[in-house]
Parts: structure tokens; C-alpha cells; sequence
């Protein structure tokens, strides 16, 4: 905002630093919800192994997948790929350096979709599934999970199709060879 307004000039290591930890933090939000989604399938799927109940094992999950997103987005901060965008007054990978937006594609994006859609499909496989003569509670449990995993999944869908005027911009840059900074923003 104050590059906008003040046309200043931000450059530094702050910045690049502080967009690697804007990588990071986006990377753990998505894989929160594959975690979540893993919660619900050990829920659902597999109630009898109490292994994966015990609440410590999803303590421990949010700091792994922390150290996960800092190293898995580490590359992109070694090899200086994130580096200052004048038009933006913020650093961020350029949409012209195309490692770097397959890495952020395929790791931030495309495998917790690819996750969520193999594990949800999965728990709703698995409740359709069960037979039909279950005990009252038995089946209220599972409408339950049902409705619960349906919201998760709207929920999830939503904030999926958010990031798509992204990607059509990107392809658009990609073919006509103009780098937009509208692309950045609309991310």
C-alpha cells in the first residue's frame, strides 16, 4: 500500500524473506485442510484403530507441516526465485519464471487438491457403503459425518475455485507474453 502511494521502493532481503514466509503460510493453510480431511477419514473409515485417535498425533501434525512447508518451499528461496516486483511494491515469484510457478502449482495447489478429492471420496464411498442395517445411533453418526463432510467439502470447493481467475490469468500471460500484474493481485 505505501509503494502505491508513495511509489517506494522495497528490495531487500526483509522482502524476500517475507515473501518465502507468505509461500510458507499459504502452503500450511491448504494442507491444514488435508490434515483435517485426515482427521475425518481415521474418524469415519477407521474408528476401530485407536493409534489414530489419540489427539497428540494432530498436535504434532501442525508443527510438521510448518517444518514440511519451510522445507519444501525452501528451493524456491535458495535459488532466488522470489525476488521484488516493481509494479507490485511486493516479492513474489514472477509469473515468467516458470519453475517457479509449476513448484508453487504443483506443491501448494495441486496435491492438497489431489489429496482432499482421494480422501473425501474415499469417506463417502466408505458411508454409502455401510449397510443398511446399522442401529439408529450407528446411522445417525453417519448422516452426521455425511452432512459434516459435505459443508467441509463445499467449504474447500469454494476456496478452490477462488484461485481459478488466478490460473486464467496466468495462462493468459503465458500466451500472450504480457505479464499483468492484475495477476498478482487477484491471488
Amino acid at each position: 500500500m505505501l509503494g502505491d502511494l508513495y511509489d517506494l521502493n522495497f528490495d531487500s532481503t526483509q522482502c524476500i524473506f517475507s515473501g518465502y514466509l507468505n509461500l510458507i503460510f499459504i502452503y500450511t493453510l491448504y494442507y491444514g485442510f488435508v490434515t483435517q480431511a485426515l482427521y475425518r477419514l481415521c474418524r469415519i473409515v477407521y474408528p476401530t484403530y485407536r493409534w489414530f485417535q489419540v489427539d497428540w498425533l494432530y498436535i504434532i501434525a501442525v508443527p510438521f507441516q510448518f517444518i514440511m512447508a519451510c522445507l519444501i518451499m525452501s528451493p524456491l528461496f535458495i535459488c532466488h526465485v522470489i525476488i521484488y516486483i516493481p509494479d507490485l511494491y511486493q516479492c513474489f515469484i514472477p509469473t515468467h519464471n516458470i519453475l517457479g510457478t509449476v513448484w508453487i502449482i504443483v506443491f501448494m495447489y495441486g496435491l492438497p487438491i489431489f489429496c482432499l478429492l482421494t480422501i473425501y471420496i474415499h469417506i463417502t464411498i466408505h458411508i454409502r457403503q455401510q449397510s443398511t442395517n446399522q442401529t439408529l445411533a450407528v446411522k445417525r453418526r453417519q448422516a452426521r459425518d455425511f452432512v459434516v463432510i459435505r459443508r467441509i467439502i463445499i467449504f474447500n470447493s469454494i476456496l478452490f475455485i477462488l484461485g481459478v481467475p488466478g490460473m486464467i490469468l496466468l495462462v493468459i500471460n503465458y500466451v500472450t507474453g504480457n505479464e499483468l500484474t492484475l495477476n498478482y493481485r487477484v491471488t
